[in-house]
Protein backbone atom coordinates (compact mmCIF):
# COMPACT_ATOMS: atom_id res chain seq x y z
CA UNK A 1 0.00 0.00 0.00
CA UNK A 2 2.81 2.23 0.62
CA UNK A 3 4.55 2.05 -2.88
CA UNK A 4 1.14 3.84 -3.98
CA UNK A 5 1.88 7.17 -2.11
CA UNK A 6 5.74 7.15 -2.36
CA UNK A 7 7.08 10.56 -3.08
CA UNK A 8 3.78 12.48 -2.32
CA UNK A 9 5.52 14.72 -0.10
CA UNK A 10 8.53 15.95 -3.01
CA UNK A 11 5.26 16.22 -5.43
CA UNK A 12 3.69 18.11 -2.82
CA UNK A 13 6.17 20.65 -1.95
CA UNK A 14 6.78 21.06 -5.91
CA UNK A 15 3.19 22.01 -6.41
CA UNK A 16 3.85 24.17 -3.41
CA UNK A 17 6.42 25.89 -5.00
CA UNK A 18 5.20 26.30 -8.16
CA UNK A 19 1.90 28.20 -7.39
CA UNK A 20 3.00 30.24 -4.30
CA UNK A 21 3.08 33.50 -6.26
CA UNK A 22 -0.76 32.94 -8.02
CA UNK A 23 -1.96 31.26 -4.41
CA UNK A 24 -0.87 34.07 -2.20
CA UNK A 25 -2.07 36.58 -4.52
CA UNK A 26 -5.48 34.78 -4.46
CA UNK A 27 -5.50 34.61 -0.24
CA UNK A 28 -4.46 38.17 0.01
CA UNK A 29 -6.89 39.24 -2.00
CA UNK A 30 -9.91 37.66 -0.59
CA UNK A 31 -8.65 38.23 2.65
CA UNK A 32 -8.29 41.68 2.26
CA UNK A 33 -11.82 42.10 0.62
CA UNK A 34 -13.22 40.70 3.10
CA UNK A 35 -11.64 42.14 6.12
CA UNK A 36 -12.52 45.92 4.64
CA UNK A 37 -16.18 45.68 5.10
CA UNK A 38 -16.48 45.51 8.71
CA UNK A 39 -15.47 49.03 9.07
CA UNK A 40 -17.22 50.00 6.19
CA UNK A 41 -20.53 48.93 7.39
CA UNK A 42 -19.74 50.53 11.08
CA UNK A 43 -19.49 53.16 9.35
CA UNK A 44 -22.66 53.34 7.30
CA UNK A 45 -24.69 51.94 10.24
CA UNK A 46 -22.85 54.21 13.09
CA UNK A 47 -26.04 53.32 15.23
CA UNK A 48 -28.59 50.32 15.71
CA UNK A 49 -31.06 53.07 14.60
CA UNK A 50 -29.62 53.26 11.27
CA UNK A 51 -28.85 49.38 11.07
CA UNK A 52 -32.78 48.98 11.71
CA UNK A 53 -33.42 50.72 8.51
CA UNK A 54 -32.03 47.97 6.56
CA UNK A 55 -34.04 44.95 8.21
CA UNK A 56 -37.02 45.23 5.75
CA UNK A 57 -34.19 45.14 3.09
CA UNK A 58 -33.34 41.88 4.04
CA UNK A 59 -35.96 40.43 4.92
CA UNK A 60 -37.15 40.64 1.26
CA UNK A 61 -37.65 37.38 -0.86
CA UNK A 62 -35.60 39.03 -3.66
CA UNK A 63 -32.70 39.40 -1.03
CA UNK A 64 -32.88 36.26 0.08
CA UNK A 65 -32.64 34.66 -3.17
CA UNK A 66 -29.16 36.53 -3.80
CA UNK A 67 -27.96 36.28 -0.46
CA UNK A 68 -29.64 33.57 1.75
CA UNK A 69 -31.89 33.42 4.76
CA UNK A 70 -30.97 35.91 7.59
CA UNK A 71 -31.74 35.68 11.56
CA UNK A 72 -33.74 38.47 12.44
CA UNK A 73 -33.83 37.82 16.58
CA UNK A 74 -30.30 39.86 17.34
CA UNK A 75 -29.34 42.11 14.16
CA UNK A 76 -26.12 43.54 14.60
CA UNK A 77 -23.41 44.72 12.38
CA UNK A 78 -21.65 41.07 12.45
CA UNK A 79 -24.89 39.66 11.16
CA UNK A 80 -25.37 42.01 8.45
CA UNK A 81 -21.55 41.59 7.77
CA UNK A 82 -21.98 37.48 7.64
CA UNK A 83 -25.34 37.85 5.83
CA UNK A 84 -24.29 39.87 2.96
CA UNK A 85 -20.31 38.22 2.20
CA UNK A 86 -20.41 35.01 3.63
CA UNK A 87 -22.01 33.40 -0.07
CA UNK A 88 -20.31 35.56 -2.64
CA UNK A 89 -16.75 34.87 -0.89
CA UNK A 90 -17.44 31.40 -0.42
CA UNK A 91 -18.29 31.26 -4.81
CA UNK A 92 -14.88 33.42 -5.11
CA UNK A 93 -13.02 30.75 -2.98
CA UNK A 94 -14.65 27.96 -4.87
CA UNK A 95 -13.40 29.31 -8.27
CA UNK A 96 -10.56 29.43 -6.68
CA UNK A 97 -10.27 26.10 -6.03
CA UNK A 98 -11.25 25.02 -9.46
CA UNK A 99 -8.77 26.95 -11.04
CA UNK A 100 -6.04 25.59 -9.50
CA UNK A 101 -6.74 22.08 -9.31
CA UNK A 102 -7.98 22.29 -12.85
CA UNK A 103 -4.50 23.39 -14.04
CA UNK A 104 -2.70 21.09 -11.70
CA UNK A 105 -4.50 17.92 -12.77
CA UNK A 106 -5.91 18.01 -16.67
CA UNK A 107 -3.77 21.18 -17.30
CA UNK A 108 -0.27 19.20 -16.68
CA UNK A 109 -2.24 16.44 -18.60
CA UNK A 110 -2.75 18.18 -21.49
CA UNK A 111 0.94 20.10 -21.28
CA UNK A 112 2.31 16.44 -21.26
CA UNK A 113 3.89 17.19 -17.94
CA UNK A 114 2.16 14.24 -16.22
CA UNK A 115 3.67 11.58 -18.33
CA UNK A 116 6.75 13.43 -17.30
CA UNK A 117 6.36 12.76 -13.57
CA UNK A 118 5.14 9.14 -14.39
CA UNK A 119 8.34 8.31 -15.70
CA UNK A 120 9.46 9.27 -12.07
CA UNK A 121 10.05 6.65 -9.31
CA UNK A 122 5.99 8.03 -8.13
CA UNK A 123 3.50 6.22 -6.53
CA UNK A 124 0.40 6.26 -8.33
CA UNK A 125 -1.60 8.44 -6.24
CA UNK A 126 1.20 10.34 -5.30
CA UNK A 127 -0.10 13.19 -7.85
CA UNK A 128 -3.89 13.30 -7.03
CA UNK A 129 -2.97 12.89 -3.29
CA UNK A 130 -0.39 16.20 -3.30
CA UNK A 131 -2.88 18.21 -5.07
CA UNK A 132 -5.27 17.22 -2.31
CA UNK A 133 -2.76 18.59 0.38
CA UNK A 134 -1.94 21.81 -1.44
CA UNK A 135 -5.61 22.63 -1.88
CA UNK A 136 -5.81 21.69 1.98
CA UNK A 137 -2.74 24.14 2.62
CA UNK A 138 -4.06 26.28 -0.24
CA UNK A 139 -7.84 26.61 2.16
CA UNK A 140 -5.95 26.74 5.36
CA UNK A 141 -3.83 29.57 4.47
CA UNK A 142 -6.85 31.50 3.77
CA UNK A 143 -8.61 30.41 6.93
CA UNK A 144 -5.91 32.13 9.34
CA UNK A 145 -5.96 35.93 7.81
CA UNK A 146 -9.53 35.18 7.97
CA UNK A 147 -10.05 33.86 11.04
CA UNK A 148 -7.54 36.22 13.00
CA UNK A 149 -8.42 39.36 11.38
CA UNK A 150 -11.85 39.09 12.05
CA UNK A 151 -11.05 37.90 15.48
CA UNK A 152 -9.30 41.56 16.39
CA UNK A 153 -12.75 42.95 15.27
CA UNK A 154 -13.95 44.21 18.73
CA UNK A 155 -17.89 44.80 19.32
CA UNK A 156 -20.87 44.70 17.38
CA UNK A 157 -21.27 41.16 17.66
CA UNK A 158 -17.99 39.74 16.40
CA UNK A 159 -17.45 36.81 18.79
CA UNK A 160 -14.42 34.96 18.37
CA UNK A 161 -16.95 31.28 17.96
CA UNK A 162 -18.43 32.85 15.34
CA UNK A 163 -15.63 34.51 13.84
CA UNK A 164 -14.05 31.42 13.55
CA UNK A 165 -16.97 29.04 12.48
CA UNK A 166 -16.96 32.33 9.40
CA UNK A 167 -13.51 31.69 8.35
CA UNK A 168 -14.06 27.42 8.24
CA UNK A 169 -16.97 28.06 6.18
CA UNK A 170 -14.98 29.44 3.75
CA UNK A 171 -12.40 26.86 3.87
CA UNK A 172 -14.54 24.18 3.62
CA UNK A 173 -16.23 25.41 0.84
CA UNK A 174 -12.91 25.50 -0.60
CA UNK A 175 -12.05 22.39 -0.20
CA UNK A 176 -15.04 20.73 -0.88
CA UNK A 177 -14.95 22.43 -4.43
CA UNK A 178 -10.96 21.37 -4.76
CA UNK A 179 -11.94 17.86 -4.19
CA UNK A 180 -14.93 17.83 -6.41
CA UNK A 181 -12.66 19.19 -9.51
CA UNK A 182 -10.55 16.11 -8.89
CA UNK A 183 -13.16 14.16 -9.42
CA UNK A 184 -14.71 16.01 -12.30
CA UNK A 185 -10.80 16.00 -13.85
CA UNK A 186 -11.17 12.49 -14.36
CA UNK A 187 -14.82 12.46 -16.52
CA UNK A 188 -13.37 15.68 -18.42
CA UNK A 189 -10.82 15.35 -21.10
CA UNK A 190 -9.70 19.29 -21.27
CA UNK A 191 -8.96 21.42 -18.84
CA UNK A 192 -11.74 23.58 -20.36
CA UNK A 193 -14.08 21.21 -19.52
CA UNK A 194 -13.14 20.26 -16.21
CA UNK A 195 -13.20 23.99 -15.14
CA UNK A 196 -16.53 24.76 -16.62
CA UNK A 197 -18.36 21.34 -15.41
CA UNK A 198 -17.26 21.91 -11.84
CA UNK A 199 -18.02 26.00 -11.84
CA UNK A 200 -21.54 25.12 -13.50
CA UNK A 201 -21.90 22.84 -10.84
CA UNK A 202 -21.14 25.33 -8.13
CA UNK A 203 -23.68 27.67 -10.51
CA UNK A 204 -26.29 24.78 -10.67
CA UNK A 205 -25.86 24.82 -6.31
CA UNK A 206 -26.10 28.80 -6.41
CA UNK A 207 -29.59 28.90 -8.60
CA UNK A 208 -30.83 25.78 -6.80
CA UNK A 209 -30.34 27.24 -3.41
CA UNK A 210 -31.62 30.78 -4.71
CA UNK A 211 -34.93 29.52 -5.23
CA UNK A 212 -35.25 27.37 -2.32
CA UNK A 213 -34.64 30.43 -0.34
CA UNK A 214 -36.58 32.81 -2.48
CA UNK A 215 -39.57 30.11 -1.99
CA UNK A 216 -38.87 29.60 1.38
CA UNK A 217 -38.82 26.00 1.70
CA UNK A 218 -36.43 23.15 2.00
CA UNK A 219 -35.10 23.02 -2.02
CA UNK A 220 -32.14 25.06 -0.74
CA UNK A 221 -31.01 22.04 1.44
CA UNK A 222 -29.95 20.21 -1.94
CA UNK A 223 -27.46 22.66 -2.40
CA UNK A 224 -23.80 22.79 -0.44
CA UNK A 225 -24.07 26.59 -0.82
CA UNK A 226 -27.76 26.17 0.86
CA UNK A 227 -25.86 24.13 3.64
CA UNK A 228 -23.35 26.88 4.01
CA UNK A 229 -26.34 30.06 4.22
CA UNK A 230 -27.77 27.99 7.52
CA UNK A 231 -24.55 27.70 9.29
CA UNK A 232 -25.76 31.85 10.45
CA UNK A 233 -22.00 33.20 12.06
CA UNK A 234 -22.86 35.73 14.49
CA UNK A 235 -26.69 34.65 15.27
CA UNK A 236 -27.07 30.74 16.01
CA UNK A 237 -23.61 29.82 14.63
CA UNK A 238 -24.74 26.05 13.32
CA UNK A 239 -21.75 23.64 12.81
CA UNK A 240 -24.18 21.27 11.60
CA UNK A 241 -23.47 22.13 7.71
CA UNK A 242 -19.98 22.06 7.68
CA UNK A 243 -20.36 18.26 8.90
CA UNK A 244 -22.22 17.37 5.34
CA UNK A 245 -19.82 19.87 3.43
CA UNK A 246 -16.73 17.89 4.87
CA UNK A 247 -18.77 14.45 4.48
CA UNK A 248 -19.14 14.87 1.11
CA UNK A 249 -15.52 16.28 0.37
CA UNK A 250 -14.10 13.03 1.74
CA UNK A 251 -16.51 11.26 -0.61
CA UNK A 252 -15.07 13.13 -3.64
CA UNK A 253 -11.58 12.18 -2.42
CA UNK A 254 -11.73 8.26 -3.03
CA UNK A 255 -13.86 8.38 -6.19
CA UNK A 256 -11.03 10.87 -7.63
CA UNK A 257 -8.54 8.04 -6.94
CA UNK A 258 -10.31 4.74 -8.25
CA UNK A 259 -11.69 6.61 -11.18
CA UNK A 260 -8.35 7.92 -12.12
CA UNK A 261 -6.34 4.39 -11.83
CA UNK A 262 -8.36 2.72 -14.01
CA UNK A 263 -8.42 5.49 -16.97
CA UNK A 264 -5.73 5.98 -19.39
CA UNK A 265 -3.54 9.48 -19.77
CA UNK A 266 -5.07 12.02 -21.84
CA UNK A 267 -8.75 9.90 -21.55
CA UNK A 268 -11.50 10.81 -20.06
CA UNK A 269 -14.83 8.58 -19.07
CA UNK A 270 -17.41 11.36 -20.40
CA UNK A 271 -17.89 10.67 -24.36
CA UNK A 272 -16.52 13.18 -26.63
CA UNK A 273 -18.62 14.40 -29.39
CA UNK A 274 -17.06 13.70 -32.69
CA UNK A 275 -16.37 16.66 -34.62
CA UNK A 276 -17.96 17.23 -38.19
CA UNK A 277 -16.60 15.31 -41.19
CA UNK A 278 -16.07 18.74 -43.01
CA UNK A 279 -15.51 22.75 -41.62
CA UNK A 280 -18.54 24.71 -41.45
CA UNK A 281 -17.47 27.70 -44.05
CA UNK A 282 -17.21 30.63 -41.05
CA UNK A 283 -14.68 28.61 -39.37
CA UNK A 284 -12.21 29.32 -42.24
CA UNK A 285 -11.41 32.93 -41.67
CA UNK A 286 -9.58 33.67 -38.56
CA UNK A 287 -12.36 35.79 -37.38
CA UNK A 288 -15.11 32.50 -37.73
CA UNK A 289 -12.18 30.57 -35.77
CA UNK A 290 -12.20 32.73 -33.07
CA UNK A 291 -15.70 33.04 -32.73
CA UNK A 292 -15.88 29.17 -32.72
CA UNK A 293 -13.39 28.93 -30.01
CA UNK A 294 -14.76 31.87 -27.91
CA UNK A 295 -18.98 30.79 -28.26
CA UNK A 296 -19.21 28.93 -24.89
CA UNK A 297 -17.46 31.81 -23.25
CA UNK A 298 -19.30 34.31 -24.52
CA UNK A 299 -22.48 32.68 -23.70
CA UNK A 300 -21.97 32.11 -20.26
CA UNK A 301 -20.71 35.11 -19.58
CA UNK A 302 -24.00 36.46 -21.49
CA UNK A 303 -26.09 34.33 -19.32
CA UNK A 304 -24.23 35.77 -16.12
CA UNK A 305 -24.53 38.99 -17.07
CA UNK A 306 -28.48 38.98 -17.33
CA UNK A 307 -29.22 37.79 -14.69
CA UNK A 308 -26.51 39.98 -12.45
CA UNK A 309 -29.02 42.74 -13.96
CA UNK A 310 -31.83 40.96 -12.91
CA UNK A 311 -30.83 40.42 -9.73
CA UNK A 312 -30.05 44.27 -9.29
CA UNK A 313 -33.52 45.31 -11.04
CA UNK A 314 -35.02 42.85 -7.96
CA UNK A 315 -34.15 44.93 -5.49
CA UNK A 316 -35.61 48.54 -6.93
CA UNK A 317 -39.00 47.91 -5.00
CA UNK A 318 -37.43 48.11 -1.45
CA UNK A 319 -34.83 51.07 -2.23
CA UNK A 320 -37.25 53.58 -0.67
CA UNK A 321 -37.13 51.95 2.89
CA UNK A 322 -33.53 51.30 2.51
CA UNK A 323 -32.05 54.92 1.64
CA UNK A 324 -34.76 56.89 3.61
CA UNK A 325 -33.43 56.83 7.01
CA UNK A 326 -29.96 56.14 6.64
CA UNK A 327 -27.57 59.74 5.52
CA UNK A 328 -24.89 58.02 5.19
CA UNK A 329 -25.77 55.80 2.69
CA UNK A 330 -27.03 58.52 0.53
CA UNK A 331 -23.53 59.74 -0.23
CA UNK A 332 -23.51 56.78 -2.58
CA UNK A 333 -26.24 58.46 -4.27
CA UNK A 334 -25.35 61.14 -7.74
CA UNK A 335 -27.71 63.89 -6.32
CA UNK A 336 -30.34 64.71 -3.91
CA UNK A 337 -33.89 64.34 -4.18
CA UNK A 338 -36.47 61.68 -3.91
CA UNK A 339 -36.52 59.52 -6.55
CA UNK A 340 -33.97 56.78 -5.09
CA UNK A 341 -34.37 54.66 -8.17
CA UNK A 342 -33.26 56.70 -10.52
CA UNK A 343 -30.28 58.29 -7.81
CA UNK A 344 -29.29 54.45 -7.71
CA UNK A 345 -29.11 53.63 -11.02
CA UNK A 346 -26.07 55.00 -12.27
CA UNK A 347 -24.39 53.51 -8.97
CA UNK A 348 -25.70 49.81 -9.93
CA UNK A 349 -24.83 51.06 -13.97
CA UNK A 350 -20.94 51.56 -13.37
CA UNK A 351 -20.56 48.32 -11.24
CA UNK A 352 -22.22 46.46 -13.94
CA UNK A 353 -20.06 48.32 -17.09
CA UNK A 354 -16.90 47.16 -14.44
CA UNK A 355 -18.11 43.66 -14.40
CA UNK A 356 -18.81 43.66 -17.88
CA UNK A 357 -15.30 44.85 -18.79
CA UNK A 358 -13.91 41.24 -17.57
CA UNK A 359 -15.11 39.18 -19.94
CA UNK A 360 -14.26 41.53 -22.46
CA UNK A 361 -10.39 41.55 -21.02
CA UNK A 362 -10.68 37.52 -21.01
CA UNK A 363 -11.73 37.54 -25.10
CA UNK A 364 -8.80 40.04 -25.51
CA UNK A 365 -6.33 38.58 -23.40
CA UNK A 366 -7.43 34.57 -25.08
CA UNK A 367 -4.41 35.84 -27.40
CA UNK A 368 -1.99 35.65 -24.46
CA UNK A 369 -2.87 32.15 -23.90
CA UNK A 370 -3.24 30.99 -27.45
CA UNK A 371 0.37 32.27 -27.72
CA UNK A 372 1.45 30.26 -25.28
CA UNK A 373 0.76 26.99 -26.50
CA UNK A 374 1.82 27.87 -30.12
CA UNK A 375 -1.20 28.43 -31.91
CA UNK A 376 0.14 31.62 -32.74
CA UNK A 377 2.58 30.37 -34.83
CA UNK A 378 0.87 27.66 -36.89
CA UNK A 379 -2.14 30.08 -37.79
CA UNK A 380 1.07 32.63 -39.03
CA UNK A 381 2.41 30.03 -40.74
CA UNK A 382 -0.80 30.27 -43.24
CA UNK A 383 -0.50 33.54 -46.17
CA UNK A 384 -1.75 36.12 -43.31
CA UNK A 385 -0.24 39.11 -41.13
CA UNK A 386 -0.37 39.58 -38.01
CA UNK A 387 -2.80 42.79 -37.61
CA UNK A 388 -5.26 40.56 -39.27
CA UNK A 389 -4.62 37.47 -36.47
CA UNK A 390 -4.18 39.94 -33.96
CA UNK A 391 -7.85 42.04 -35.20
CA UNK A 392 -9.66 39.23 -34.34
CA UNK A 393 -9.15 39.36 -30.74
CA UNK A 394 -10.05 42.55 -30.55
CA UNK A 395 -12.97 42.82 -32.55
CA UNK A 396 -14.57 39.90 -30.24
CA UNK A 397 -13.29 41.87 -27.16
CA UNK A 398 -15.48 45.05 -28.53
CA UNK A 399 -18.60 43.24 -29.38
CA UNK A 400 -18.20 41.59 -26.18
CA UNK A 401 -18.28 44.89 -24.78
CA UNK A 402 -21.48 45.77 -26.06
CA UNK A 403 -23.13 42.52 -25.64
CA UNK A 404 -22.77 42.28 -21.88
CA UNK A 405 -23.48 45.89 -20.43
CA UNK A 406 -26.64 45.95 -22.61
CA UNK A 407 -27.74 42.28 -21.28
CA UNK A 408 -26.85 43.41 -17.76
CA UNK A 409 -29.03 46.65 -18.55
CA UNK A 410 -31.96 44.82 -20.03
CA UNK A 411 -31.96 42.43 -17.03
CA UNK A 412 -31.96 45.47 -14.90
CA UNK A 413 -34.83 46.86 -16.79
CA UNK A 414 -36.96 43.58 -16.74
CA UNK A 415 -36.05 42.85 -12.63
CA UNK A 416 -36.93 47.01 -11.58
CA UNK A 417 -40.17 46.30 -14.19
CA UNK A 418 -42.06 43.72 -12.12
CA UNK A 419 -40.89 45.13 -8.87
CA UNK A 420 -41.73 48.65 -8.93
CA UNK A 421 -45.05 50.33 -9.11
CA UNK A 422 -43.95 53.16 -11.21
CA UNK A 423 -40.37 51.48 -13.29
CA UNK A 424 -38.16 53.36 -15.22
CA UNK A 425 -38.40 53.83 -18.28
CA UNK A 426 -36.54 51.11 -21.21
CA UNK A 427 -34.77 53.86 -22.85
CA UNK A 428 -33.58 55.84 -19.52
CA UNK A 429 -32.00 52.01 -18.22
CA UNK A 430 -30.59 50.88 -21.74
CA UNK A 431 -28.81 54.22 -22.23
CA UNK A 432 -27.27 54.73 -18.84
CA UNK A 433 -25.67 51.36 -19.41
CA UNK A 434 -24.67 51.70 -22.98
CA UNK A 435 -23.55 55.34 -22.08
CA UNK A 436 -20.28 53.21 -20.43
CA UNK A 437 -19.01 51.71 -23.76
CA UNK A 438 -16.45 54.30 -24.57
CA UNK A 439 -15.09 53.45 -21.09
CA UNK A 440 -14.92 49.59 -21.29
CA UNK A 441 -13.08 49.97 -24.98
CA UNK A 442 -10.48 52.41 -22.78
CA UNK A 443 -9.76 49.30 -21.17
CA UNK A 444 -9.74 47.25 -24.55
CA UNK A 445 -6.97 49.99 -26.20
CA UNK A 446 -4.94 49.76 -22.58
CA UNK A 447 -4.96 46.05 -22.98
CA UNK A 448 -4.12 45.85 -26.38
CA UNK A 449 -1.33 48.22 -25.38
CA UNK A 450 0.20 45.74 -22.40
CA UNK A 451 -0.31 43.27 -25.00
CA UNK A 452 2.03 45.24 -27.25
CA UNK A 453 4.67 45.42 -24.70
CA UNK A 454 4.61 41.78 -23.03
CA UNK A 455 2.38 39.24 -22.25
CA UNK A 456 3.39 38.93 -19.04
CA UNK A 457 1.96 42.08 -17.66
CA UNK A 458 -1.62 41.34 -18.48
CA UNK A 459 -2.51 41.24 -14.58
CA UNK A 460 -1.64 45.59 -14.78
CA UNK A 461 -5.27 45.85 -16.16
CA UNK A 462 -7.18 43.75 -13.98
CA UNK A 463 -5.53 45.80 -10.91
CA UNK A 464 -6.03 48.51 -12.49
CA UNK A 465 -9.75 47.74 -13.39
CA UNK A 466 -9.73 46.72 -9.51
CA UNK A 467 -8.55 49.96 -8.28
CA UNK A 468 -11.25 51.40 -10.59
CA UNK A 469 -14.14 49.70 -8.55
CA UNK A 470 -12.77 50.79 -5.38
CA UNK A 471 -12.42 54.32 -6.10
CA UNK A 472 -15.59 54.75 -8.11
CA UNK A 473 -18.05 52.56 -6.28
CA UNK A 474 -17.17 53.49 -2.39
CA UNK A 475 -15.62 56.23 -2.90
CA UNK A 476 -17.84 58.87 -1.44
CA UNK A 477 -17.77 56.74 1.13
CA UNK A 478 -14.05 56.79 1.65
CA UNK A 479 -14.05 59.96 0.91
CA UNK A 480 -11.88 59.44 -2.31
CA UNK A 481 -9.78 62.76 -3.52
CA UNK A 482 -11.29 63.98 -7.03
CA UNK A 483 -8.13 63.48 -8.47
CA UNK A 484 -8.11 60.17 -7.87
CA UNK A 485 -11.34 59.52 -9.29
CA UNK A 486 -10.10 61.50 -12.76
CA UNK A 487 -7.55 58.78 -13.42
CA UNK A 488 -10.30 56.13 -14.18
CA UNK A 489 -12.48 56.37 -17.25
CA UNK A 490 -15.79 55.34 -15.69
CA UNK A 491 -15.77 58.95 -13.28
CA UNK A 492 -15.53 60.95 -16.98
CA UNK A 493 -18.98 58.45 -18.29
CA UNK A 494 -22.15 60.85 -18.00
CA UNK A 495 -24.22 59.72 -15.12
CA UNK A 496 -27.80 59.05 -17.17
CA UNK A 497 -30.42 59.83 -16.10
CA UNK A 498 -29.29 62.02 -13.51
CA UNK A 499 -26.98 64.49 -15.41
CA UNK A 500 -27.70 65.85 -18.69
CA UNK A 501 -26.28 64.26 -21.35
CA UNK A 502 -22.39 65.56 -22.85
CA UNK A 503 -21.20 63.82 -25.70
CA UNK A 504 -17.64 65.56 -25.00
CA UNK A 505 -16.18 62.93 -22.44
CA UNK A 506 -17.05 60.41 -24.63
CA UNK A 507 -15.58 61.97 -27.55
CA UNK A 508 -12.19 62.23 -26.00
CA UNK A 509 -12.75 58.59 -24.39
CA UNK A 510 -13.06 57.40 -27.71
CA UNK A 511 -10.26 59.66 -28.96
CA UNK A 512 -7.82 58.20 -25.96
CA UNK A 513 -9.02 54.73 -26.65
CA UNK A 514 -8.01 54.97 -30.39
CA UNK A 515 -4.30 56.43 -30.01
CA UNK A 516 -3.62 53.73 -27.35
CA UNK A 517 -4.98 51.51 -29.62
CA UNK A 518 -2.84 52.46 -32.68
CA UNK A 519 0.20 53.26 -30.63
CA UNK A 520 -0.10 49.35 -29.09
CA UNK A 521 -0.40 47.98 -32.56
CA UNK A 522 2.53 49.35 -33.69
CA UNK A 523 4.20 48.33 -30.60
CA UNK A 524 2.79 44.15 -31.22
CA UNK A 525 3.86 44.62 -35.48
CA UNK A 526 7.58 44.99 -33.91
CA UNK A 527 7.12 42.44 -31.01
CA UNK A 528 8.85 39.16 -31.05
CA UNK A 529 6.07 36.37 -30.86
Amino acid sequence: MRQYFNKTLHLTLFYFKRNLVTNALWVISIALLTLIIPPAFKAMYPTQRELNTVIPMLDNPAVKTMLGPIKLDDVNIATVFAHEMLLFTAIVVAIMNILFVGQQTRGDEERGRLILLNALPIGKHAQIMSVMLNIIILNLALFIPIGSGLLVMSGDGFSTISSLLYALNLSAIGVLFGFLTLVVAQLATTVSGTTGITIGILMLSYFIRAIGDGLDNDLSLISPLGWLSRTFPYAENNWWPLVFIMILALICLPSAMILKIKRDINSGYLPEKSGHTHIKRYMKSPLGLQIRLQRTLFISFACGMLLLGLSYGSIFGTLDTFFEDNPLLKQMLVSKGDNYAEQFLPTLMVVMAMVATIPTLISLFKFKKDNHHGYTLMLLANPMTRLTYFGTYIILSIINAFTMIFLASLGLYIGQYFVMDEPLSFISVISSGIIYIPAILAFVALGILILGVSNKLTSIVYAYLAYCFVVVYIGNLLNVREWLKNLTPFHHIPQIPIDDFTVLPLIILIILALCITVFGLLLFQRKDL
